[in-house]
């Protein structure tokens, strides 16, 4: 029965985990942080359906029909960024890559200034357990004529792996008053054979420029993963785990340009997997103890004293 206890406790402790981590990367998502960041304004909410959330509703999909909304991410290991609904396009021969398609919307009649497109972003060919993101092309997020490659390791073996297989992808892109911005991303001639993304991003830099909105972008991107990182710190976990999580913190809080986002924001996101893992270890290992510790309070046949001892031993190792 203790046993059977602990593991449906793990299993109710790592769904509320996955949940809470989802609630909170949302709300981080929709937040403009003002304080660090004066010169920019969020303005997702001029996209329609920016968090997919309505499957294909808003976009125009042009192609490959079989880009769709699908409620399966959620707290998948590596899959960051990304909750609920998100839009993908998958076949499972990887041999050869994706249909050419492109999925987009176009926002109207916006003050004159400089914007940044993102997306949480996977572009991978399967069919390896190595890092292989550099051999991916032929997939870009797009703004009008400005686009950005994308490309990521391979989602399937993300659990094994350090690489993240999602990353968030930004784009700047300069428009006049009254100007118009078409954005989206574009599979052609990949070889890819799985493309995902989720919650779109737009911000506003006002006169900034193109470079210097980018690096601004990749520092609110990296503050809403810092922001995530500091609630692990609340919980109890093992030494490495916390070390590494600690140096995560420190290094994301030194970016100063996009170029250093990648490996910085991958590096914070396997420590906040990392942590969260050992976190939900130790709560669950206290619960079996305690479990154990309550066998111990009732009374048993002198027949039994032996493994009674034993369990009292036990529990002694474990604490």
């Amino acid at each position: 029965l203790i046993g059977k206890d602990v593991r449906m406790l793990t299993i109710k402790n790592l769904k509320n985990m996955k949940t809470n981590l989802r609630l909170l990367c949302l709300g981080l998502a929709a937040m403009t942080f003002t304080a660090g960041f004066a010169q920019a304004e969020n303005v997702t909410s001029k996209l329609r359906n920016a968090d997919m959330e309505e499957g294909v509703r808003g976009w125009s999909v042009d192609g490959e029909g079989n880009i769709f909304g699908k409620n399966t991410k959620i707290g998948r290991p590596g899959f960051h960024g990304v909750s609920n609904m998100v839009l993908e396009n998958w076949k499972s021969d990887a041999s050869t890559g994706l249909t050419d398609n492109s999925i987009s919307q176009t926002i109207r009649n916006l003050p004159a200034g400089t914007y940044v497109f993102g997306a949480y972003v996977a572009a991978s060919l399967q069919g390896t357990s190595e890092s292989n993101r550099d051999v991916v092309t032929g997939v870009s997020l797009f703004a009008n004529e400005a686009t950005v490659s994308v490309a990521t390791d391979n989602p399937d073996k993300g659990h094994l792996y350090k690489w993240a297989h999602t990353g968030k992808f930004n784009v700047p892109v300069t428009v006049a008053e009254g100007g118009d911005i078409h954005v989206g991303l574009k599979v052609q001639a990949t070889n890819a054979n799985y493309v995902v993304w989720d919650n779109a991003t737009l911000y506003y830099f006002g006169a900034m420029s193109e470079a210097e909105a980018l690096n601004e972008m990749a520092k609110i991107d990296m503050a809403a993963t810092v922001a995530i990182a500091d609630t692990c710190l609340a919980h109890k976990m093992n030494v490495d785990s916390l070390a590494l999580l600690n140096e995560g913190i420190a290094a994301a809080k030194a970016i100063t340009t996009a170029d250093q986002l990648w490996q910085l924001n991958e590096d914070l996101y396997w420590a906040i997997r990392k942590a969260n893992s050992s976190a939900a270890d130790y709560r669950n290992f206290n619960s079996a103890i305690a479990d154990a510790e309550v066998v111990l309070t009732g009374e048993y046949s002198p027949a039994i004293a032996g493994e009674i001892a034993a369990l009292q031993t036990a529990i002694d190792a474990a604490k």
